[in-house]
């Protein structure tokens, strides 16, 4: 049952909340990598188009066009938005041959990062591991082991109510 609840936690973490700011790493790059990155992306043999989304120095350099792919703080200057919203069948990405497409709360959360300033954070396994301090122990729930403080503190953030210890 705690392996299934710490799951479930987990899960929820990446559901975006409105009090954090938009993740790149959590939130848009699984979005960019699914539905982009096959013409936009690192594959030189498979990209089609000047537009690369997978690093920071091109998704914010100006394209042959004279367009930006991204606008930091400005999403209706970004081609980026531009090509995703687009109703001309030419413009509009992903293209439908693609079988991809980005769903209404997609667009807004990729909206809602360039808003905010499109922070870009280098892919999790070429950053430094940072220690977390442990959250506040929460009187009278069981703590083994330091990991159930986290799990605690994201179960009362979340306003649930932890379940009672599975029998073994």
């Amino acid at each position: 049952m705690r392996i299934i609840s710490m799951l479930l936690i987990m899960g929820l973490s990446c559901v975006a909340n409105a009090a954090e700011p938009i993740s790149f790493n959590k939130q848009i790059r699984p979005i960019l990598a699914d539905r982009c990155f096959a013409c936009h992306g690192p594959d030189s043999a498979q990209r089609v188009s000047d537009m690369r989304l997978d690093q920071q120095e091109t998704i914010f350099r100006e394209l042959p066009s004279g367009e930006f792919p991204v606008v930091r703080g400005k999403p209706t200057e970004s081609e980026l938005i531009h090509r995703i919203v687009s109703t001309d069948a030419e413009q509009k990405m992903p293209p439908a041959d693609s079988g991809k497409t980005l769903n209404a709360e997609e667009i807004e959360l990729i909206k809602q990062w360039i808003s905010e300033g499109a922070d870009w954070n280098k892919h999790w396994a070429y950053e430094a591991p940072q220690h977390s301090p442990l959250p506040r122990p929460i009187r009278n729930w069981q703590q083994n082991n330091p990991i159930d403080l986290f799990i605690q503190a994201r179960i009362k953030q979340l306003r649930l109510r932890p379940e009672t210890q599975a029998d073994k």
